[in-house]
Parts: C-alpha cells; sequence; structure tokens
C-alpha cells in the first residue's frame, strides 16, 4: 500500500448508481474508473468499458449501531459470489 500523501491518487467520489448503491469513482484518473472487487481478490482499480454497471462495483453502505454524534457505519459490497449475482 502507498504512504498517505493526501493526493488525488488516494481520493475516491461515492456517486449513487440510482438503485440505492454507491459507486467509489477515483478522483485522479476520472468517472471511468471505479473500485472494484471479486471474490478471493483485493480492491483494484477498473475502468469502465462495458457502458452497464458492473455488479463488483456496486457498494451498501449500512448502520451498524444509531449514530448519535459518533458516525458508525458498514460498507456491505457485493464483493462475495452471492451479493455479485444479485
Amino acid at each position: 500500500m502507498q504512504p498517505a500523501g493526501g493526493d488525488d491518487s488516494q481520493k475516491w467520489d461515492i456517486e449513487p448508481w440510482g438503485d440505492g448503491s454507491y459507486m467509489f469513482v477515483d478522483v485522479k484518473n476520472g468517472s471511468g474508473y471505479r473500485m472494484d472487487c471479486h471474490p478471493g481478490n483485493p480492491l483494484f482499480t477498473s475502468f469502465e468499458t462495458t457502458g452497464t454497471p458492473e455488479p463488483a462495483q456496486h457498494w451498501l453502505f449500512s448502520s451498524l449501531a444509531a449514530i448519535n454524534g459518533g458516525g458508525v457505519f458498514n460498507n456491505d459490497h457485493r464483493c462475495d459470489e452471492e451479493k455479485a449475482r444479485g
């Protein structure tokens, strides 16, 4: 992993897909590069080439507990095979 530097290569925009899930978009490379995952592999940046949403690029956020001034959340991504199919 690259040491923290704060430049755009280490930043992500979170944008909605429109179906209740979100995509992580690479700030430095632009909207065509999204965080992707596949079962048993590390996260990586994937260029969008198909023109359609890739299942492994959809991310969900859910609350782990009541948020009363202390942000506690879980990012549930569709990286396992069952979620990737749905």
